[in-house]
C-alpha cells in the first residue's frame, strides 16, 4: 500500500525514500525560511493509505532579522532599499550628512540565519577635516577650526604684501579653498595695463622690471621700462600708446595696367589699399590688391600685366602664313602655292580669350603626304595632335597633314562615307577645335580643324614680404623664381614649375624676418 506523494509546503519541500506503509516523511523549508513551530514537521504513511497528518501541510515562514529601530547613526541616516520589515534579503544602506564621511560598512543585508551581515562592526560618521593651515612667515592667521565649514583669515605685517587668498574655507572635498597665502617683502603687485599695448614681465618683486610695448601702428610716449621700488610702487609713470603716422611709398603702376586707390592727403597711409586691372589683351600676374602694412611696406609685390598670346597657329601643307606676332589683336594671313585654291578664311585674329578667331584654312589638291596603311597600325606622327582613323580598312594619317585632307583626295578603299578621325594632344597641351571629324558624302570633313595649346597654370601667387623675381611664362614647362624683400629670408623651394595638370609644383616659400628681439634683465 502506498500513500502517494504528499503536497510540499510553499517555499519548502519533503524528504523521503518511498511512500509505502510505515514510511516517515520529513518536511523542510528553503534557505531563508523556517517551519512554523505550531505545525508538525513529520508524517507517517498509515495502513489505510493515508498520511497521519491528514494532509495538513505545514507552513514555511520567512526569516526575520532583529529590528534596527534602536540603532542611531549620528550625523547620518540609514535607508531600506529593498525588502521590508527586516525579513530575509532586506538590504539597508548608510549615508552621512554633508561635511561628514562614513567609517565602517556602507550597507548590510538580512541573512538566512536571521542575523545582519555587519557582524561586530557598526558604521559611524566622522566630520571632514582639512588639516592645519600654517601661518605665513611675516604674517598672521585668524581661525583655528580645521573641519568642514571652518574659515582661516590671513594678513601680513607692515611692509609686506599678501599674495594668495586672504580667506580660505574647509570644503566637502577635505581641501582648503583658494591658494596658499604668502607675505612678500617689497612686492609691487601686477603692473597696470596700457591701451593698444602690452606689458612684458613675470616677476613683480623688489628690483624686478617690466617692459611696455605698443601694438603695430602705435608709438610709445614715456618710459618703456619700470622698476619695482622699496616703497612697493612701480617707478615712473604709466606710458601711453598713441597712433603712429605710417606711410608707404607709391607702389607704382605696371605697364599696360589701370590702378584704383583711395588715399588721404595724397599719401598712402596705414591700411590704404590699391587695386590693379590690366588693359584689354593682357592678363594680371600677381596680386590684384596691395595693402599698406604697419611697418611701412606693402603686403605684396607689384603685379605685372602680361600680354595674352594665342600661340603659333601653324601653316597648312602647300600654304604660307604671313605674320610674326601672335598676341592679342595680331593678324596672320594665308595663301596657297601654285594654282591650289585656299579653302577657309584667308586670315585669323588673336582674340581676348587667347584663342584664334577661327581654324586655319587648307589648300586644295591631293596631298602626297597622306599615307594609307592597310596592314599595319604604325603611325607616321611628326608633331601636333595625335591622329587615329576608324575605317573599314585600318589607316593612319600624319596629324600635320590632315589640315589639307579632303575625303575625295583619299582612295575610296581607305576612307568611306562616315569614316572618323580622332585627335589628341601630347601631355601638357589642351585640344581646341573638333576632337573628332567625320567624312561627309560631299567629300568634306565635319567640325573645325583642331590645334594644341600648352596648359595654362595661371597666377602662382607670392608670399607675404616676398615677390616673384623671375618668370619666363605661366604655361606648361615654364617656371617662376621667388625672392624676399630686404630684411627677410626665404625658406622653402625658390622655384616652381607649371605642370601638365595645370597646377604649380610644390608650395610657395615663406619669407621670415632676419631680426629677433630679446628681453634682457639685469640684476645687481
Amino acid at each position: 500500500v502506498s500513500c502517494g506523494v504528499p503536497t510540499a509546503p510553499l517555499n519548502g519541500g519533503v524528504q523521503a525514500v518511498d511512500y509505502s506503509v510505515g514510511t516517515r516523511l520529513t518536511y523542510f523549508c528553503n534557505n531563508g525560511f523556517r517551519l512554523s513551530s505550531k505545525d508538525l514537521t513529520t508524517t507517517v504513511c498509515q495502513s489505510d493509505g493515508t498520511w497521519s497528518n491528514h494532509n495538513k501541510i505545514p507552513r514555511c515562514t520567512v526569516v526575520v532579522c532583529p529590528s534596527l529601530g534602536s540603532f542611531s547613526l549620528d550625523h547620518g541616516k540609514w535607508t531600506i532599499i529593498n525588502g521590508s520589515s527586516y525579513e530575509f534579503r532586506t538590504k539597508i544602506i548608510f549615508s552621512c550628512n554633508p561635511g561628514y564621511y562614513r567609517v565602517g560598512p556602507a550597507h548590510i543585508q538580512c541573512m538566512a540565519n536571521g542575523a545582519w551581515s555587519w557582524r561586530n562592526e557598526r558604521p559611524r560618521c566622522r566630520i571632514i577635516s582639512c588639516g592645519e593651515l600654517p601661518t605665513p612667515p611675516n604674517g598672521r592667521k585668524i581661525g583655528t577650526q580645521t573641519t568642514f565649514g571652518g574659515f582661516a583669515i590671513f594678513s601680513c605685517n607692515p611692509g609686506y604684501i599678501l599674495v594668495g587668498s586672504t580667506v580660505r574655507e574647509c570644503m566637502l572635498s577635505g581641501l582648503w579653498s583658494g591658494i596658499e597665502a604668502q607675505c612678500l617683502a617689497g612686492h609691487c603687485g601686477i603692473p597696470e595695463k596700457i591701451v593698444n599695448g602690452q606689458v612684458i614681465g613675470e616677476n613683480f618683486g623688489y628690483r624686478d622690471t617690466v617692459v611696455y610695448q605698443c601694438n603695430p601702428g602705435f608709438r610709445l610716449i614715456g618710459s618703456s621700462v619700470r622698476i619695482c621700488q622699496q616703497d612697493h610702487l612701480w617707478s615712473g609713470q604709466l606710458p601711453l600708446c598713441v597712433c603712429k603716422l605710417v606711410n608707404c611709398t607709391d607702389p607704382g603702376i605696371p605697364a599696360n595696367s589701370i590702378r584704383e586707390s583711395k588715399i588721404e592727403h595724397g599719401n598712402f597711409t596705414l591700411g590704404s589699399v590699391v587695386f590693379y586691372n590690366c588693359n584689354p589683351g593682357y592678363y594680371l600676374f600677381g596680386s590684384s590688391a596691395l595693402t599698406c602694412q604697419p611697418i611701412g611696406h606693402w603686403d605684396k609685390p607689384l603685379p605685372e600685366c602680361l600680354e595674352e598670346d594665342c600661340g603659333n597657329p601653324g601653316s597648312p601643307p602647300y600654304g604660307t602664313m604671313v605674320g610674326e606676332k601672335f598676341s592679342f589683336g595680331s593678324l596672320v594671313q594665308y595663301s596657297c602655292s601654285g594654282d591650289r585654291e585656299l579653302i577657309g578664311e584667308s586670315s585669323i585674329t588673336c582674340q581676348l580669350n587667347g584663342h584664334w578667331s577661327g581654324p586655319i584654312p587648307h589648300c586644295s589638291g591631293k596631298d602626297p603626304y597622306l599615307t594609307v596603311q592597310a596592314r599595319t597600325h604604325t603611325s607616321l606622327f611628326r608633331h601636333g595632335p595625335l591622329l587615329s582613323c576608324s575605317t573599314s580598312t585600318p589607316a593612319v594619317l600624319r596629324a600635320s597633314d590632315l589640315k589639307s585632307v579632303s575625303c575625295k583626295d583619299v582612295e575610296a578603299s581607305s576612307f568611306h562615307l562616315r569614316s572618323k578621325v580622332r585627335f589628341t594632344c601630347t601631355v601638357g597641351h589642351t585640344l581646341y577645335g573638333s576632337a573628332e571629324r567625320i567624312c561627309f558624302p560631299n567629300g568634306t570633313w565635319s567640325g573645325r580643324q583642331p590645334f594644341c595649346k600648352p596648359v595654362h597654370c595661371g597666377n602662382p601667387g607670392s608670399p607675404a614680404h616676398g615677390r616673384i623675381f623671375r618668370v619666363d611664362g605661366t604655361t606648361f614647362t615654364h617656371s617662376v623664381v621667388y625672392s624676399c624683400m630686404d630684411g627677410y629670408l626665404l625658406s622653402g623651394m625658390p622655384t616652381r614649375h607649371c605642370l601638365a595638370n595645370g597646377t604649380w609644383s610644390g608650395t610657395a616659400p615663406n619669407c621670415t624676418s632676419k631680426y629677433y628681439c630679446y628681453l634682457v634683465r639685469h640684476r645687481s
